[in-house]
């Protein structure tokens, strides 16, 4: 059994959504959710998997952006905490 997430999946999402571009990069998650570069990495990949997030990796980094489906989840975590 793996270790359990101390950061919900949509805090990640949320984080995504705010961000000021379109994709991001998991390190300039690192400060926002006070997570190891490691952990966003892992948890970046299984929500990609689960297919809330496309990424990409057209030089060093690995770009991720929201699928419609992460936006959409995004917007609801949104409107719950107004």
């Amino acid at each position: 059994m793996g270790r359990s997430k101390e950061t919900p999946d949509d805090a990640i999402l949320k984080e995504i959504y705010l961000h000021d571009d379109p994709a991001i990069v998991a390190t300039e998650l690192v400060d926002t959710l006070t997570m190891s570069r490691q952990g966003i990495h892992s948890r970046l990949k299984e929500l990609e998997t689960d297919g809330w997030l496309h990424s990409k990796k057209p030089g060093r980094d690995r770009l991720y952006w929201l699928t419609a489906d992460g936006r959409d989840r995004a917007r609801r975590v949104i409107r719950r905490m107004s």
